[in-house]
């Protein structure tokens, strides 16, 4: 009986003399409060981890963080959304030439182009009148390549005989020819004076040549021949 009396004294005597211990020393103080951090971290891991809420199979991230907007019908339907990750080449890098692309450049859709044939209608014929215009009108081209060239006109000779004569150089050599020569084919002399020669062209009166003193005179810097004559 007095033991178990003594007993207690001592445990009463010790916790007061802890208190007392606790109060008084600094020292005590600070080993105390870095004993209860210490029993406070080890409860908190020991404690069972809260259970992570599973992903419905086929939802990625995008799915489970907008899960409280979509409804129930909504996500029924991304659920019926097939794996992409199982597609063939789904792992697979990208060939080299793909990577090594300009940063800047997207890939696009390319532009629909529209092609619209619109069909021209033939042109029409042409009429006679339009034939025989554009026949003329090479016949006179054909008519012009043929006028008198080559001669230099000098100036005008009048004899009594043959009267008005032109006189020419046909390169060095010198060249008469009355008025109404015939010499040149198709072409005709019939104008003579100071000014020049003027030929005519027997099928179109109307197409002239004329050939005037200063027309093939010689090197340059050296004064030109009005008449000779």
């Amino acid at each position: 009986m007095s033991a178990s009396n003594g007993n207690g004294k001592g445990q009463a005597a010790s916790a007061k003399d802890l208190l007392q211990e606790l109060r008084s020393n600094r020292k005590t103080q600070g080993m105390a409060v870095v004993f209860l951090a210490v029993l406070a971290w080890m409860v908190w891991m020991l404690q069972p981890e809260p259970k992570k809420a599973r992903p419905r199979p086929g939802a990625g991230p995008a799915a489970t963080g907008v899960g409280t907007v979509l409804g129930d019908q909504q996500l029924r339907a991304l659920e019926k959304l097939p794996d992409l990750a199982r597609a063939a080449g789904a792992g697979e890098l990208p060939k080299t030439a793909e990577m090594a692309r300009d940063l800047f450049l997207f890939d696009a859709a390319a532009a629909r182009v529209i092609r619209v044939e619109i069909e021209v209608p033939p042109p029409p014929p042409l009429s006679e009148a339009e034939l025989a215009a554009i026949e003329e009108k090479k016949a006179r081209e054909r008519e012009s390549a043929t006028r008198p060239g080559g001669m230099r006109f000098l100036g005008v000779l009048t004899t009594r005989t043959q009267g008005p004569m032109g006189a020419f150089m046909k390169a060095e050599e010198p060249v008469t020819l009355p008025l109404g020569d015939l010499s040149f084919r198709g072409w005709k002399l019939v104008k003579l004076d100071e000014t020049g020669a003027e030929f005519q062209n027997l099928r179109f009166p109307d197409i002239r040549h004329k050939l005037q003193p200063s027309e093939g005179g010689g090197p340059a810097g050296q004064p030109q021949v009005r008449n000779e004559f």
